[in-house]
This record gives structure tokens, sequence and C-alpha cells, in this order.
């Protein structure tokens, strides 16, 4: 049996102040979400189809399956921006 872990986390870095920390997160956040939705609009025009297209053939389900590859592009844009600015995820006390 395998035990759920319901701990959360957040981002440290040892060489940067604790102040710091939460608007290194917010840039990365932000950036992640700009890209993310040019990405959608990118797709959208230009007809590019796949998880992203939406148009009146959609169904609801294939509208909740955009979004939810648009949050883990967007988790994975927020993680590699923060590994890039010296960040490390702790668990958060």
């Amino acid at each position: 049996m395998v035990a759920a872990s319901c701990a959360t986390y957040e981002w440290r870095n040892p060489n940067v102040p604790e102040q710091l920390w939460r608007r290194d997160e917010a840039d990365c956040v932000g950036r992640a979400a700009a890209k993310v939705e040019e990405e959608a609009a990118r797709e959208e025009r230009y007809g590019g189809g796949g998880a992203t297209a939406r148009d009146d053939r959609g169904t609801a389900r294939e509208i909740m399956m955009v979004r939810f590859e648009m949050k883990k592009r967007q988790a994975r844009l927020v993680e590699n921006c923060m590994r890039a600015k010296g960040y490390g995820k702790a668990e958060a006390e």
C-alpha cells in the first residue's frame, strides 16, 4: 500500500534573501502565464489543431483537457524559470 503525500512545497534559494522568494516566483508565474496564452493564441490563429484548438465543435470535455494541458505547461515553465534562478523545491514548514 502506498501512502499519499499531502505535503506542500515552496521554492527556496539559499543565495537570495527570503523576502525576494515570492517576488521571483510571481515573476516566473507571470511569464509562464503569458507564454502559455501566447502559444494558445498562436495555435488558434494558425489552425494548429491539437490540444489547443478551440472551435464550435469542441465539447466540454475537450475544453477541459485543453485547460488541463495549459496548466501543466504553465507549471513546467514556472519550474524551469525558478530552477534557472537557482531555486529548489523544499517542503513547506
